[in-house]
C-alpha cells in the first residue's frame, strides 16, 4: 500500500492510527503545513520503505521506536524544527539508501557507524549543534555518492 499526500496544504499532526496501516509500504507527507511532535505509532510500519516527512512544522524529538524502521530505502525530515539527539539508532538502517536530515536542530554526536552503512548513498546532514563535532574518518572511505 502506498499513501502519496505530498504539498496537498495538508494541517493538523499525523494522526496516531497511521501506526495501524501495517501493510503500507510507502508515506510521503512532505511539504505540508503538518505540526506537532511525530508519532512513536509509526515505528510499527516495518514494511515501510520510504517515508517522506520534510518541509512541515514537526517538532520535538525524532521517537526511538522509529529504529524499528529497519527495512527503510529513503527518509527524509529535512526542513523541520526537530531537536534532541541525534537519532543514532539509524545506524541500523541497513536498508537505507537515501537519508535526509537537514534542516532541523538536533544536537550531540553523530555514530561514525552511520558512515559504514552499506547502502547509503545520499546522506544529507547539517544543522546538528554540537561544537565538537568533527568529521568521521569513515565518511571517506564509504560507497556514497552526496555527501
Amino acid at each position: 500500500m502506498f499513501s502519496s499526500l505530498s504539498n496537498n496544504r495538508l494541517s493538523g499532526s499525523i494522526p496516531a492510527t497511521f501506526g495501524n496501516l501495517k501493510l503500507l509500504s510507502s508515506l510521503k507527507l512532505g511539504e505540508n503545513n503538518l505540526t506537532g511532535t511525530l508519532p512513536d505509532t509509526l515505528g510499527n510500519l516495518k514494511s515501510l520503505s520510504s517515508l517522506w516527512l520534510q518541509s512541515n512544522y514537526f517538532t520535538g524529538d525524532l521517537p526511538e521506536s522509529y529504529a524499528n524502521l529497519s527495512g527503510l530505502y529513503s527518509f527524509s525530515i529535512s526542513g523541520n524544527f526537530l531537536s534532541g539527539p541525534f537519532p543514532n539508532f539509524i545506524k541500523s538502517w541497513t536498508s537505507i539508501r537515501t537519508l535526509s536530515l537537514y534542516g532541523n536542530n538536533f544536537n550531540g554526536s553523530i555514530s561514525p557507524e552511520i558512515f559504514k552503512l552499506p547502502n547509503l548513498a545520499n546522506l544529507m546532514i547539517s544543522d546538528v549543534s554540537n561544537t565538537s563535532f568533527q568529521f568521521p574518518k569513515e565518511a571517506k572511505s564509504s560507497y556514497m555518492t552526496n555527501l
